[in-house]
């Protein structure tokens, strides 16, 4: 029995959008289409047809089975608002992960989410709603990540953590074990997290130190 194939939109039509359009297409599905606010309907980014703006994505229910939010890590706040949008209107966000990535049978992963090649996430860890996992990332045993956070290559969550929501986590970036990460926190690329968190801003070093607002 042949299965269906799903169709997928995106909303964003940059770099994200289409790298995560790629994604999709080798794991068997079909793209229906871009929305972006910035983007004419009918034009043409890498090889996808922008449908539209965000709001149009509610006349266009009939054309994909799932969403895919791709707006990427500077525009957090953003995403959270669409993510608010679709829910309100009744539109379903896919959930993505690689086949080569593992989840534990016991971590739960939130919808919307994007997890990419040799990711790991551990025995009872909560994923959120809308992560965005780039490869080689980490989330061990029973570490909690909030909404709309954002992973960049080789990010390692250690055990009994919990990671506020629409944060980011720059590449090679490091979370001790039981820390607490408040919301709205950039982590830098290489970064060690000794200590709890509970200040949103800009961290980096060895061990992480507030940089920035």
């Amino acid at each position: 029995m042949n299965q269906k194939i799903k169709k997928a939109a995106i909303i964003g039509s940059a770099d994200l959008a289409l790298h995560m359009a790629q994604y999709l297409s080798a794991g068997g599905y079909e793209i229906a289409g871009l929305f972006d606010d910035f983007r004419k309907p009918g034009t043409k980014a890498g090889a996808y047809t922008v449908l539209g703006a965000i709001d149009d994505i509610i006349s266009h229910k009939g054309r994909f089975d799932e969403v895919f939010i791709g707006i990427g890590y500077n525009h957090l706040n953003k995403k959270s608002e669409v993510s608010e949008f679709l829910i309100s209107n009744g539109i379903i966000t896919g959930t993505f992960v690689h086949p080569a990535a593992f989840a534990e049978r016991s971590a739960v992963i939130g919808s919307g989410s994007f997890i990419l090649p040799n990711c790991t996430i551990d025995k009872a860890a909560i994923i959120g709603r809308n992560i965005f996992m780039n490869p080689n990332c980490c989330v061990s045993h029973d570490s909690v990540i909030g909404d709309e956070s954002f992973f960049g290559p080789g990010a390692v969550v250690s055990g009994k953590c919990k990671i506020g929501k629409r944060c980011f986590l720059g590449a090679g970036s490091v979370i001790k074990d039981n820390i607490e990460v408040c919301d709205g926190v950039l982590i830098g690329a290489g970064a060690v997290v000794t200590k709890s968190i509970s200040e949103a801003g800009i961290y980096a070093g060895v061990p992480a130190k507030k940089i920035s607002r």
